[in-house]
């Protein structure tokens, strides 16, 4: 998986602040079509869509942020290049393991598009 742990020692102290990037792509989910055009086998899963392109769930990847969202020492971010309406509709689709939707959790998310570091 693409994750990126910011502001951490190289084995976190009691309470110390620990920062997850997830880079929303090819981590968290998987594009259907391109699974099918390289012949990766597609395994039965959540999928979650966005003006018809269609998207597998790595599987894990909700349990995963669910067991990190529980420690309040642990802020989560997700990364991708898509648009930001792309990547925030893609988000309210995740679900939690309790039926919440990644996006539920946006006093942990920072979502990170291309055009909001993009330089002129």
């Amino acid at each position: 998986m693409g994750i990126c742990l910011l502001g951490l020692s190289s084995v976190a102290q009691a309470g110390e602040k620990i920062h997850i990037v997830f880079d929303l792509d090819w981590t968290l989910i998987r594009s259907l079509k391109a699974l099918e055009t390289r012949n990766i086998p597609i395994d039965a899963g959540q999928i979650v869509t966005f003006e018809g392109e269609k998207y597998l769930v790595t599987e894990g990847a909700s349990d995963l942020v669910s067991n990190l969202s529980d420690h309040t020492n642990i802020s989560i971010s997700f990364y991708s290049g898509g648009e930001k309406a792309r990547n925030l509709a893609i988000l309210k689709q995740l679900k939690l393991p309790d039926g919440r939707s990644f996006f539920n959790l946006f006093q942990k998310i920072i979502i990170l598009s291309k055009k909001q570091y993009a330089t002129a």
